[in-house]
């Protein structure tokens, strides 16, 4: 029993026995407070405590005023429970973090824009470099910092920059205090960093990949010093910046090496501060490479937070080091969009108009949660996605079939023997079984994609991408925003073309020449906010079949093995389309064990085509990622007479982080995370949604790494996810946070066709409902030209 439902029948009870408000008694027992929110049932908790003063005749009308204030509420919320589904990833409040409402003004908040555009020519004119500083979001300290935080970190270069210092701990609200400092001993020189396939030139063009972009390091040198900056952060705050500057080595300077205001309150005896590991003497070299350049609006920026901080400009020179206006698209894309003041608010107008369209099914309302904004990257980071994404889905496909002949693989795998026994069955005829449908999560680190996970399941979400994407491009271009590459996806139409493909493989196969029916089957599909994409498939299917479908639970089907044929139970169709959207974990239910059981015999029979198919699903199992790092990987593939092509080899050694099982079988693994678990993320290997992951960073992790060792779980390097700013809506004012994002690239039929990006606050990047909120919000993510 819930904490709230038993306040309520606290109160009942002490109702009950109280003669003055007996007389609602048996109202309150039939509305049942358990179902009032718990604002509410706390008031009624602290009401409870003035039984002693009931005598009271305030206190008497309060207990009279509340019920009738709770009975409405409870009505209220009845009726609008008739109409408003609220399924597992569903919530009772607009689907869009910024929500247009009559006669609300945007009032921006200033903390938006990355200094370098605002030093740039099509930035704001006429503000001092104080100015720009603090409109990025930078405060300059002259004396007592305002928020203490225990760890002190000298910053210089790009950390100089406000949005990249907030970008990378996460701090919102969107405002960090600097302290002007000094480092003695030190000099900074340009040093060869590494290509990056984010950056555009001025025309949205992709910048040449062979280009290694200089950043600074700090070297030795006893007759110099290097102006910067002392921030505080927290010990999170300072995890997060570790994970940002991997080639860097954190160190701890003593408090005399520098120069800064002891009006401040710092009084540390030493501060921490990040140099590269990277030879003194081959910094030179590296910095006048032919191919290294430095971008125009990084070293204005830089010169402008220095010159901010009141310090003098100790950059090293840059004329033996080409310049080159490069950037980040999605910030100009952003700039673009806040030079128009209507622009966003139009586009979250259309956006909130036109879901209710598509979200309204049989009287009822289903909401996805929906960020405002699309994210806008390099077509070179576009194209490059796609196919790495191609590429881990055959290698994960091989390291599946690689677990099913190996029983020390499987037995890690904690998946039922039934279920493998029958992927060994579906694979056996077919070797290249490919699943027809899956997303992988990725993440943009360092210039380059990271894969975090593959979900080979069920995943949904097409619908609301196309409708999303199409949205959002039009305003695009209505508002002269012309960078686009791509403006709208038709992921529907690509799943449509693959079942067809499929029907004419399993026809092949079968003998069975026509489709009498087509069943989408999901657990409870009515209560699931992607029931809307269920229904559009639905009315598709019926199109391009020409042919009955039905959106069903899998009790509603029924087998009949003597003839080999599913069938609707109501109707008695015979079903041999399968849309398979439900997850094996609701399969496993109690309810559905049945429906299970009969289900492996028909996929074993060949009793119907099945999309997703039931073997190709399990290449999602986190333990498959921890097969591919095993440095003998390649060498078990060739015993099999199987090879890897290049781009199959890149993925493992550029694309997948190192991922092994958490248990006795991976040689020193415990002594090394539990060294360091900061630097790892515990997974269950069947889990999924975000479920049963544990990040060494947090609170209480490395008790679960010890709890958890030797269970089915893989340990991963723990990657920094990006950052972006997303506008919500705050008493009337859009208010800009950064929020952790991960893209999703839609595999269909062995070819990516689309990316996705989903947001949070928190991470792991899911879109969870807690406390009846949204934890994530998803988006379309467009190319340049």
């Amino acid at each position: 029993m819930s904490e709230r439902t038993t306040a309520a029948m606290s109160l009942k009870e002490m109702l009950l026995n109280n003669k003055i408000v007996s007389s609602f008694s048996l109202i309150l027992s039939i509305v049942g407070f358990a179902g009032i929110p718990d604002d509410l049932a706390n008031l009624y908790t602290f009401a409870a405590y003035a039984e002693p003063y009931i005598n009271n005749g305030w206190v008497r009308l309060a207990f009279i005023l509340i019920p009738l204030s709770a009975i409405s509420y409870c009505i209220l919320m009845e009726h609008r429970d008739a109409r408003v589904r609220s399924g597992p990833d569903t919530f009772r409040s607009t689907s869009l973090p910024l929500q247009k409402k009559q006669n609300t003004s945007f009032d921006y908040d200033k903390h938006i824009l990355d200094i370098e555009f605002l030093t740039a020519e099509e930035g704001k004119k006429n503000l001092t470099d104080k100015q720009r500083f603090e409109q990025s979001g930078g405060v300059v300290v002259t004396g007592q910092l305002e928020r203490r935080h225990p760890v002190q970190v000298f910053v210089y270069g790009s950390l100089l920059c406000p949005p990249n210092m907030q970008r990378t701990i996460g701090r919102n609200p969107n405002i960090i205090e600097y302290v002007p400092a000094t480092l003695k001993g030190y000099r900074l020189e340009w040093k060869r960093a590494s290509p990056s396939k984010t950056l555009v030139n001025s025309n949205f063009e992709r910048e040449p990949e062979d280009i290694s972009w200089s950043g600074l390091v700090a070297v030795k040198d006893e007759t110099k010093t290097i102006s910067g900056a002392i921030v505080e952060v927290s010990s999170e705050e300072l995890e997060r910046l570790k994970s940002r500057e991997k080639t860097y080595a954190p160190q701890r300077i003593p408090i005399n090496q520098f120069e800064y205001s002891k009006s401040s309150g710092i009084n540390a005896d030493a501060i921490f501060a990040f140099f590269d590991e990277i030879e003194p003497q081959s910094i030179d070299d590296h910095a006048r490479s032919p191919s290294s350049a430095i971008r125009t609006g990084h070293l204005k920026g830089l010169k402008a937070s220095i010159n901010a901080l009141g310090l003098p400009d100790t950059l090293p020179d840059t004329k033996q080091i080409s310049l080159r206006d490069a950037f980040d698209p999605d910030q100009a894309l952003l700039y673009r969009w806040l030079s128009n003041e209507n622009s966003l608010p139009t586009l979250e107008r259309d956006l909130h108009n036109n879901l209710l369209k598509y979200t309204n099914i049989d009287g009822l309302e289903y909401f996805i949660p929906t960020a405002v904004r699309p994210l806008l990257i390099s077509k070179t980071l576009f194209e490059h996605s796609k196919t790495v994404a191609e590429n881990a889905l055959k290698v994960s496909l091989k390291a599946l079939k690689l677990a099913l002949d190996r029983p020390e693989f499987t037995a890690w795998m904690d998946t039922a023997e039934e279920d493998l026994e029958l992927a060994k069955i579906l694979f056996r005829n077919e070797p290249c079984l490919l699943p027809e449908v899956c997303r992988f999560d990725m993440v943009v680190t360092g210039g380059n994609v990271r894969i975090l996970e593959l979900n080979s399941d069920s995943p949904g979400g097409a619908f609301h991408l196309d409708f999303l994407s199409q949205i959002q491009g039009e305003h695009c271009k209505q508002f002269e925003i012309d960078q686009l590459g791509n403006s709208h996806y038709k992921l529907c139409d690509d799943m449509i073309a693959a079942f067809r493909s499929a029907w004419v493989r399993y026809s092949k196969k079968t003998g069975r020449s026509s489709i009498r029916g087509i069943a989408i089957v999901d657990w409870n599909p009515k209560d699931w906010n992607t029931y809307p994409e269920m229904k559009h498939f639905q009315s598709e299917f019926q199109r391009e079949f020409e042919t009955p479908c039905f959106v069903c639970d899998p009790r509603e089907l029924m087998y009949d093995q003597a003839e080999n044929v599913i069938r609707h139970a109501a109707s008695g169709t015979p079903i041999d389309l399968i849309h398979k959207r439900i997850l094996v974990q609701d399969f496993l239910r109690d309810e559905t064990k049945p429906s299970w059981t009969w289900f492996v015999e028909a996929v074993k029979n060949e009793a119907a085509c099945i999309v997703n198919n039931w073997a190709g699903r399990l290449a999602g199992n986190k333990a498959i990622f921890a097969i591919l790092k095993n440095p003998d990987f390649e060498t078990w593939l060739r015993e099999r007479g199987e090879t890897l092509s290049q781009g199959e080899r890149d993925v493992i050694q550029t694309h997948i982080p190192d991922t092994q099982f958490w248990n006795t079988s991976s040689e020193g693994i415990y002594e090394r995370v539990m060294a360091n678990p900061q630097k790892y993320v515990l997974k269950s290997a069947k889990g999924y949604g975000g479920q049963e992951v544990f990040f060494g960073h947090q609170r209480g992790a490395k008790a679960k790494f010890e709890q958890f060792y030797n269970g089915y779980y893989i340990v991963q390097e723990r990657l920094p996810h990006g950052r972006v700013k997303i506008p919500l809506l705050d008493g009337g004012k859009v208010i800009w946070k950064y929020m952790n994002y991960v893209m999703d690239a839609y595999v269909i039929d062995g070819k990516c066709t689309a990316l996705e990006a989903k947001v949070s606050h928190s991470v792991p990047v899911g879109m969870r409902v807690v406390d009846g909120k949204p934890a994530g919000f998803r988006t379309a993510v467009f190319s340049t030209r």
